[in-house]
């Protein structure tokens, strides 16, 4: 006789909002409430199918990140899978920290997953704005660019957690964000644009 084997079951519903065509952000719920959102490159032909892959493959964000667009954690929450915080390690870390590489006008690049990349770039007028796409890992002077070029603006207050320092200097005037220039508030904000800590 077959013995009697514990059961389980629980349901887990997935939201998502995607910041580019090919960057997705899913938040992961059950009975038990929140389990964090997750972030990853995917193909854009079915958000709903890549949720679910990003709930396994993706890149947890900060609090801050996912509060954006998703109803705040109350609670403490068991990240699924036990994930931790996305770090940047080899050939990425090198070229998130190699600010001398960069392309011209970019003042700030960061990983949020191993194939998404953000980057805050100056604009005429002592302004900026930020980026975001995906990231083959390939080259990334090339793919640096192609972000800028074809990747999706950041809203502001998603870009202020990206770049704090740079989003706290920052001005909003007639919709567009201002640095303050050095003479102004002493050292611009780009001089330490990779001394932040994560959110």
């Amino acid at each position: 006789m077959t013995p009697e084997l514990p059961r389980g079951n629980r349901s887990f519903t997935f939201e998502w909002v995607p910041l580019d065509k090919h960057v997705l952000l899913v938040d992961v719920k059950s009975d038990l409430g929140r389990h964090g959102s997750y972030i990853g490159a995917v193909d854009g032909m079915d958000y709903n199918e890549e949720a679910l892959m990003m709930a396994a493959n993706g890149s947890p964000v900060w609090d801050l990140f996912s509060e954006i667009f998703f109803d705040p954690i109350k609670q403490p929450y068991e990240s699924l899978l036990q994930k931790e915080q996305f770090e940047e390690k080899g050939a990425l870390a090198k070229w998130v920290s190699f600010r001398e590489g960069w392309p011209p006008s970019v003042i700030e690049v960061r990983a949020l997953d191993e194939h998404v990349l953000s980057v805050a770039v100056e604009r005429p007028g002592h302004t900026w704005r930020a980026y975001i796409g995906p990231l083959r890992g390939i080259d990334y002077y090339k793919e640096t660019l192609e972000i800028i070029v074809r990747g999706s603006e950041m809203p502001f207050d998603l870009a202020w957690v990206c770049f704090r320092d740079l989003g706290k200097a920052t001005e909003i005037r007639e919709g567009e964000w201002h640095i303050p220039p050095p003479e102004d508030k002493g050292a611009s904000p780009a001089d330490g644009r990779n001394e932040q800590e994560s959110p």
